[in-house]
């Protein structure tokens, strides 16, 4: 029972993103997805904030028509790219949305870039969670 509670309250990031997508209606938005292997739950809700703290500030900040948002798996990290194409008159990096969003990465022990030269650019990488594994005996 307690397993299949687990199982229950488990937040299936694909989904949540594209939902997010679907009714972000200020832009057009993308999505592109290719992750295999589950996250815990903390980084889902993480990765989930980000994503919303920059639609937020896209809307606030940008005349952007297009967001996407990527995210891909590597060997022992993920990659998180959150785009949009509009124009800003000054680098947006000291508001409070970007300031919490840098948190939440260091919180994962990732690294966050901001490129604002061709549109917006957040490039996040997170590394993949260490698992432990206890050596059973039998």
């Amino acid at each position: 029972s307690s397993v299949h509670n687990l199982h229950d309250d488990a937040l299936d990031l694909q989904a949540a993103l594209q939902t997010l997508i679907q009714n972000f209606t200020f832009c057009k938005g993308n999505f592109v997805y290719d992750v295999t292997h589950s996250m815990s739950q903390e980084m889902i809700y993480h990765i989930l904030a980000i994503v919303k703290e920059c639609m937020n500030n896209t809307m606030k900040h940008s005349n952007a028509t297009v967001f996407t948002v990527t995210l891909r798996e590597q060997p022992t990290f993920y990659q998180l790219i959150l785009t949009d194409n509009g124009t800003s008159i000054k680098k947006q990096d000291t508001g409070i949305g970007l300031k919490n969003i840098r948190e939440r990465v260091e919180t994962m022990h990732g690294f966050l870039n901001i490129q604002t030269e061709q549109g917006f650019c957040l490039f996040i990488t997170l590394p993949k969670e260490e698992i432990a594994h206890e050596n059973i005996n039998c």
